[in-house]
């Protein structure tokens, strides 16, 4: 059975897209925009392959050397798209585990919250102050 073939104009309203654009594309399925960032991304590799210790400033410093115009905005963006970073890129995100304390803790500071509320201090020997003693009857003030 042959392929069947759907005119043009119901094709383009079905998917939701002009004549216009649709022959658009046609004439040049690549946009310049996309063919001048392919040649960045190339020259961007060759770059990084060199010399990976640098980022996306080092490597748009050497396509204008090369002989390329691209904004240091465009290289960080094509740079970040093909994930081509320094070796020495500093990890961010939310999985990052504390370090080492810088000082000891004189303080002892409580974290577990069945045991006391949080930042209540205790004595670093380990045992807890007991709690204060209350004393029935009425207070009395003497003045000074």
């Amino acid at each position: 059975m042959p392929p069947r073939v759907f005119p043009v104009a119901v094709t383009c309203q079905v998917l939701g897209f002009t004549k216009q654009a649709y022959y658009q594309w046609q004439a040049a399925p690549v946009s310049r925009r996309d063919w001048g960032d392919a040649h960045l991304i190339n020259a961007a590799l060759d770059a990084h392959h060199d010399d990976p210790a640098f980022g996306y400033r080092f490597i748009a410093g050497e396509l204008r050397a090369a002989g390329m115009t691209a904004g240091d905005n465009r290289v960080q963006r094509l740079c970040s798209q093909q994930r081509i970073w320094s070796v020495f890129s500093k990890k961010r995100g939310l999985n990052r585990k504390a370090g080492p304390p810088v000082h000891d803790d004189l303080v002892c500071r409580v974290a577990d919250r069945h045991r006391a509320p949080r930042g209540a201090a205790e004595p670093c020997g380990g045992e807890r102050t007991p709690p204060a003693v209350r004393r029935s009857g009425p207070l009395k003030l003497g003045a000074v």
